[in-house]
């Protein structure tokens, strides 16, 4: 089970990116996310600018998240991430993303945009987890 202390974290992150005037504002996006997902567009997780920001400065949060999951699961973190359903299809060796995670992605990476689509997808698991998280606390 997920570290409480941590998915608090996220949950502080994930609101202050969404920047939802009220509790119920906040609450309503997350229920739209979790009949959804974050693939459907909401604020500060649409734009691949935001979302790389996003991911880049709560990077520990989030994968300390990611490994809690993973160990749940009894699956290796990165191989988890290769998993996640924008991801799946391309094929990312687990060393390309570990080389993002630790901001250390080589030339090709970045010329092909892998960075920008790891990063994205973490962003989007962290608002995913966070609506879930919102669900079962309800």
């Amino acid at each position: 089970m997920a570290d409480y202390d941590n998915i608090e974290l996220l949950v502080s992150a994930v609101r202050d990116q969404i920047g939802a005037d009220t509790e119920e504002e906040f609450k309503e996006i997350l229920h739209d996310v979790n009949t959804g997902s974050a693939e459907g567009g909401f604020p500060g997780f649409i734009y691949h600018g935001d979302t790389c920001k996003f991911a880049r400065e709560n990077m520990d949060i989030i994968f300390n998240h990611i490994k809690e999951l993973a160990s749940d699961f009894g699956e290796d973190p990165l191989t988890l991430i290769s998993n996640f359903n924008c991801l799946s299809e391309l094929n990312i060796p687990p060393f390309e993303i570990a080389s993002v995670i630790y901001n250390q992605p080589d030339e090709a990476t970045i010329n092909d945009g892998v960075d920008t689509q790891v990063l994205n997808a973490l962003a989007w698991v962290a608002l995913e987890e966070v609506a879930d998280y919102y669900i079962l606390q309800a």
